[in-house]
């Protein structure tokens, strides 16, 4: 089964003022893809209160109100009418009942907003992207729409081609006609502590030679259905903010990153590496899964 076009989605709202941008780009998304389905769902975090007083405060005239809300906001921002919408309030553990939610209905991603402050706003889509059994999609507060440069970075893995495939899809829906391939070679410790007696020039040099090489042989089975590729390798640091820095310096629009089985995000190089992108990127970070792959 091809990973897209999406053609079931779960979009998880938390009815605060990033839900805009979110439902947003699920209407873009949902349109591109042709979708059937668009479910919304807002999960209310339940409290420690005594079950006595939960059922007197936290009752069905509560959800109705948060129903409304939530109508209201779908309405406002969602203007794909191709697809079936369901609505879905809920009192609980928002990611248990996303999560459920995406299993029931056979989700092909999940779409997500986060904050704009990379430490605490990407909390719950992390940890959404470690557990789903599907594709997920973090839609930062400030995104627009503008989808016209999309980088994919490259770990020459099965994980890494999925992402790669699913980008040349989305891009030719886009009516675009070219990707960014990234790189990015982390330089080795004992480089960094004591230079290692190497030259730093020739080093990426030599880095670059064997990741073009590399690169060339890992898309040449590929069918680009006439998409052109621009190619950028990297050496820094650290991988996860080499690709940050290029995001920033080249104004990609959205990053597309191949992952593995539900218990951690694969990428590229270390699971943190596609973590530190999916925290602190400014930009939609969307982690291609095959469903139901463990």
């Amino acid at each position: 089964m091809p990973i897209y076009p999406f053609k079931k989605i779960l979009v998880s709202l938390d009815l605060s003022e990033k839900d805009e941008a979110t439902i947003q780009y699920a209407a873009k998304i949902a349109e591109l893809s042709s979708s059937s389905t668009v479910e919304f769902i807002y999960v209310a975090k339940s409290s420690d209160l005594p079950e006595e007083i939960k059922q007197l405060h936290i009752n069905e005239m509560t959800q109705n109100t948060l129903l409304t809300v939530l109508q209201r906001s779908v309405t406002e921002h969602f203007d794909f009418n191709g697809a079936e919408t369901n609505l879905h309030v809920q009192i609980g553990n928002p990611l248990d009942h996303v999560l459920d939610k995406a299993e029931q209905m056979s989700a092909d991603v999940i779409i997500a907003g986060k904050g704009n402050l990379p430490d605490s706003a990407a909390v719950f889509p992390e940890k959404l992207a470690r557990r789903a059994n599907c594709s997920v999609l973090v839609v930062p507060k400030s995104s627009g729409l503008n989808m016209k440069r999309v980088v994919v970075p490259i770990d020459y893995s099965a994980y890494s081609k999925n992402a790669l495939k699913v980008a040349i899809d989305l891009v030719k829906d886009l009516g675009l006609n070219e990707i960014t391939l990234l790189r990015a070679d982390p330089l080795p410790v004992p480089y960094m502590i004591t230079g290692a007696g190497w030259s730093y020039e020739k080093f990426c040099r030599d880095v670059r030679a064997v990741a073009e090489s590399k690169l060339e042989d890992f898309i040449e089975p590929l069918n680009f259905k006439k998409i052109s590729t621009s190619k950028l390798f990297l050496v820094d640091s650290s991988a996860g903010q080499a690709i940050l820095t290029a995001i920033q310096k080249h104004r990609f629009d959205l990053c597309i990153i191949g992952a593995k089985g539900k218990n951690a995000l694969a990428a590229f190089f270390l699971g943190s590496t596609a973590e530190e992108v999916l925290r602190a990127a400014k930009i939609p970070v969307l982690i291609v899964r095959p469903k139901d792959e463990t």
